[in-house]
């Protein structure tokens, strides 16, 4: 399925149910995120998946249970970062470019060649970094950029 801009960009009207054997938070999210209003594991009983087919084709929206409980449970994660500010999307630009380099290994000297900028800047937004976050040191950054998948494990 593509992204914004691709098929369902031109064809608005298409409604689009996805049938696969994944049911994990990296294959719902981004189907549904890029248009998907159907969602139905190869694990669903015929009948599931008869319902599925003509919920779409009515212009509902129809989840597996497995679809719907990660749905349910991404949504209860962002509230709660959200809740204790620790959220990405209250991040800059320049502070997500920053935690994608630090956590790649970079140091605060390599940090700043490759941003031209002082290393003291680069310590100031890691510092923001941190107190946005609410975490206390390079590693819980670490494990956070690979928690949201800014970097791969």
């Amino acid at each position: 399925m593509r992204q914004p801009g691709g098929y369902l960009a031109i064809f608005p009207e298409t409604k689009v149910l996805v049938l696969t054997q994944y049911d994990s938070e990296d294959y719902v999210i981004p189907i549904i995120e890029a248009g998907a209003v159907g969602f139905v594991t190869k694990m669903s009983s015929f009948s599931d998946l008869a319902v599925a087919v003509r919920t779409v084709w009515q212009g509902g929206a129809y989840l597996s249970p497995s679809a719907a409980s990660v749905l349910v449970e991404e949504r209860r994660r962002r509230n709660t970062e959200h809740a204790k500010g620790n959220s990405y999307d209250s991040l800059t630009q320049r502070e997500r470019e920053i935690l994608k380099l630090i956590a790649e290994g970079h140091t605060t000297r390599e940090i700043a060649q490759i941003l031209f900028l002082s290393p003291k800047t680069v310590e100031w937004h890691r510092g923001n970094l941190m107190h946005k976050l609410k975490l206390r040191n390079r590693s819980e950054l670490i494990r956070y950029a690979i928690r949201k998948g800014i970097i791969a494990p």
